[in-house]
């Protein structure tokens, strides 16, 4: 019973940090699609000067055309669709390891 628990606790330290970062990327994301329709607000109903409405412009198109998305060395996304793929591979392996394991208990 021991055995499993501290698996389970060496499991749950070791994914904890993925886990976190996988859901603050994603968070951002969010937060840097939303900032576009902010700034696009704030240029259509507030007054300003003319200097002010041309950075805002300008960002607004760095905005539009940045495609935001956090990866590891451009090539997995780091988000939460990461979690979904480790638990998926190791889900797989689970039912694999079973069963053999129940393929060695026949013979």
């Amino acid at each position: 019973m021991l055995r499993h628990v501290n698996q389970f606790s060496w499991m749950a330290m070791t994914l904890f940090p993925t886990l976190m970062v996988a859901m603050v990327a994603s968070q951002i994301e969010e937060q840097m699609k939303k900032t576009g329709n902010i700034v696009q607000k704030i240029l259509q109903e507030c007054s300003m000067s003319p200097e002010i409405r041309r950075e805002l412009k300008i960002f607004s198109l760095e905005l539009l055309h940045r495609d935001f998305q956090f990866t590891a060395y451009n090539i997995i996304p780091v988000d939460c669709t990461i979690l979904r793929t480790i638990f998926g591979a190791v889900a797989t392996y689970l039912i694999i390891f079973i069963q053999f394991q129940a393929d060695d208990g026949k013979k």
